[in-house]
């Protein structure tokens, strides 16, 4: 079975392609946390 991307659910590492977003999401949650604008839009 071929890898794919999946972005609606539980990744399966035999199955899905993985990515490493710890970092992402920690400059995601302190962004938040500090009022900051993440996507530099509006």
């Amino acid at each position: 079975m071929l890898k794919r991307f999946n972005v609606t659910g539980v990744c399966i590492p035999e199955q899905h392609y993985m990515a490493d977003i710890s970092g992402k999401k920690r400059l995601a949650c302190r962004s938040f946390i500090s009022g900051e604008n993440v996507s530099g839009k509006l």
